[in-house]
C-alpha cells in the first residue's frame, strides 16, 4: 500500500517537472527567454511546484469528489518575445 502511494508521488514529481520543462524549452525555442530567465529550463521540481497546489493536491484525494488544483507554477509567456507572432483569425 504504501509502495503504491510513494510511486504515485515519484510519478507525479517527474511528469509535472517534465512537462513544465518542455513547455519552458517550446516557449525558449520560439523566441521567448522569458521562461530561461525564470530559471525554469531545469528538471529541478523545486523551480516547478507551487506550494499551496503540492500541499493542498494530497488533501483533495480524500474529499468525496476530488478537486485538481494545478500543480505546477504559471508559466509567464510574452508574445510578443516570439520570433514569428501567431497568425490572427
Amino acid at each position: 500500500m504504501y509502495a503504491l502511494i510513494v510511486f504515485e508521488l515519484v510519478v507525479m514529481v517527474l511528469s509535472i517537472s517534465l512537462h513544465d520543462c518542455a513547455q519552458a524549452w517550446a516557449a525558449n525555442r520560439l523566441g521567448d527567454p522569458t521562461a530561461r530567465m525564470m530559471g525554469r529550463l531545469t528538471m529541478n521540481p523545486v523551480r516547478h511546484f507551487d506550494l499551496l497546489g503540492t500541499l493542498i493536491w494530497p488533501v483533495s484525494l480524500h474529499l468525496p469528489q476530488p478537486a485538481h488544483p494545478r500543480l505546477g507554477q504559471a508559466h509567464h509567456l510574452h508574445p510578443r518575445n516570439f520570433r514569428t507572432p501567431p497568425a490572427t483569425r
